[in-house]
């Protein structure tokens, strides 16, 4: 038996744009990513603390 409460949670990403073509029209970007997150947890009547964190890559396109 499982039960968890309303917890934490937060992400940020920071990351570049370049315009490109002769008319800077098109941009091509990247940016690393990450997340947080806790929440209480109770698991056959023990209480604890659920947490985690991810990390990524992200890729864009733009046109203008």
């Amino acid at each position: 038996d499982h039960e968890s409460e309303g917890g934490f949670g937060t992400s940020a990403a920071i990351g570049k744009e370049w315009w490109i073509g002769r008319t800077g029209q098109w941009g091509l970007g990247i940016a690393l990513t990450g997340s947080y997150y806790q929440a209480p947890l109770k698991v056959d009547g023990i209480k604890s603390t659920y947490r985690g964190h991810t990390a990524g890559v992200a890729f864009s396109t733009t046109f203008n």
